[in-house]
């Protein structure tokens, strides 16, 4: 097969018809769920019509140099080694629209000039960035495809085999549905917590630690510690030991310390209940703790993956009505 995709099959497209192709298959013995098969069949021999290299039945020849080229399309060309010394290439362009530029730092002299020779010939520019979301959904595609693949081969008169596909396609939907039970349940308090002012706020667990600094700084108490005995002194002693030092008379079998209080960092969670939560069960071992919540501005990565967990309620309700 050559050049098995000419244009563009958008993933909007694609998962469009994946959708239709997927709906209801555990009720596949229905009569009105064979004919959506049917005409989901037809919407992908229409979506693929033109498709060089594909016959009459697309559906059935989805060839696997069809899902090769897509990932070729999406998969990201690796930045080789510098073509001069063999070292690891770095950043040297970006920005602006234009395709990020590659470069050895090795060209750079112990004398910080440049050997432009070497800079030059380093150079990689990286036109093929990739898409690790499409890869992830072709091979989610693929998984149902060939599931689908199963239902479409039964043999049409054999209702128990029927049943029974339907039976395993419940257990692995049931399966799924028990993995996203606690990132539905934390998107169902994600949505409904509040939030202190903050957009898309992190909740930490914090806690007070104790730390030795000088008397004549910032503190909050004095401690009088035996080291003898090991014990710190108890309030009343403490008293009358600091008069004594205040006095000018020395203080013997006594060590003297000025002490400041300082939040420390435990752990984090995506909402407040997770912290509390958190201090059932581990808060004895941590000393004046408390929950605190900090901003995630610009912070791409946990702002995305707290969006994704806000959606899921709402996505696993819309899914029951299907």
């Amino acid at each position: 097969m050559n050049n098995p995709v000419s244009g563009y099959l958008s993933r909007e497209t694609l998962t469009t018809a994946l959708r239709a192709i997927t709906t209801d298959l555990e009720t596949l013995a229905n009569g009105a769920a064979i004919q959506r098969h049917m005409i989901a069949a037809d919407e992908i021999r229409a979506l693929l019509k033109g498709q060089e290299g594909l016959g009459s039945d697309p559906v059935a020849e989805l060839a696997p140099e069809f899902v090769a080229s897509l990932r070729q399309r999406y998969t990201s060309t690796p930045v080789p080694p510098c073509r001069v010394c063999g070292e690891v290439l770095h950043v040297a362009q970006s920005g602006g629209g234009e395709a990020t530029v590659y470069a050895c730092k090795g060209a750079t002299r112990e004398d910080d000039s440049t050997d432009w020779a070497h800079y030059e010939q380093s150079q990689f520019t990286h036109l093929t960035a990739g898409d690790g979301d499409v890869i992830a959904f072709i091979d989610a595609a693929t998984t149902e495809l060939e599931r689908t693949k199963r239902y479409m081969n039964i043999n049409a008169e054999s209702a128990q085999a029927k049943h029974q596909e339907g039976l395993r396609y419940r257990d692995e939907l049931d399966a799924l549905r028990a993995q996203l039970a606690m990132p539905v349940e934390i998107g169902r308090l994600i949505n409904s917590q509040d939030s202190r002012q903050w957009e898309q706020p992190l909740f930490a667990v914090m806690e007070k630690r104790a730390m030795v600094t000088l008397d004549t700084h910032d503190h909050d108490r004095i401690e009088w510690y035996d080291p003898d005995s090991g014990t710190t002194a108890d309030d009343r002693t403490a008293r009358r030991l600091e008069a004594i030092h205040a006095g000018g008379r020395d203080v013997k079998g006594w060590e003297r310390y000025a002490m400041k209080d300082v939040d420390v960092f435990v752990t984090a969670c995506f909402t407040e209940q997770g912290c509390i939560a958190f201090l059932a069960i581990d808060g004895h071992n941590h000393t004046k703790p408390f929950i605190q919540a900090f901003g995630s501005y610009r912070n791409g990565e946990y702002q995305q993956l707290r969006g994704w967990l806000k959606s899921l309620p709402s996505t696993l309700e819309a899914e029951t009505h299907l």
